[in-house]
């Protein structure tokens, strides 16, 4: 063990999961995701950081004064801080990585000279490379991502509009492939 850290659980080692004595865990490798979760989740309480940290919290709007304005940043750095300083640096850029993906996917956009196979080849290229990252995007995700992706252009509303709604109603068409 590190100095200055104990087991977690009352000095039983947990496999693998070391704790600072203030109880953030050290050098997390993505193992025993419930126990880790819980550590995570009692710090963010102590700091009064939860609701920030699970989404419930929105941010403030754009009418809020430059104080909680500044609050909610420092909090955000402050979670950002707790959890990256828990977790492995190979686990930490593998996640950096696959977000990095997962944005390029949602990004990407087609220009209107483009050749559309070549440009949807980009984006299972993205959609493959992430798989290997056992990471998964759903067909509808998918099918959403390319839709976003296309050009501005008269022809391809339309289409958008023949995959998305089925007739007469406002429901996602999941079973149409592109």
């Amino acid at each position: 063990m590190m100095s200055g850290t104990a087991s977690a659980a009352g000095g039983k080692p947990k496999a693998g999961l070391e704790v600072k004595t203030k109880g953030v865990p050290v050098n997390w490798n993505g193992e025993h995701w419930d126990f880790y979760k819980a550590l995570m989740m009692s710090l963010f309480e102590e700091d009064d950081l939860e609701n920030i940290a699970t989404g419930k919290a929105k941010p403030p709007d754009p009418t809020a004064t430059d104080t909680e304005k500044k609050d909610w940043k420092q909090n955000q750095a402050t979670i950002k801080r707790l959890i990256l300083g828990s977790v492995s640096l190979a686990l930490a850029q593998s996640v950096m990585r696959k977000w990095q993906l997962v944005h390029q996917l949602r990004s990407t956009r087609a220009k209107r000279d483009d050749d559309m196979n070549l440009h949807l080849g980009k984006l299972y290229d993205i959609r493959d490379r992430l798989a290997t990252m056992k990471y998964t995007v759903h067909d509808v995700d998918m099918v959403d991502a390319m839709l976003k992706s296309l050009p501005r252009s008269v022809k391809y509303p339309r289409l958008t509009e023949m995959v998305t709604l089925t007739p007469g109603s406002s429901i996602l068409w999941t079973t149409c492939v592109i």
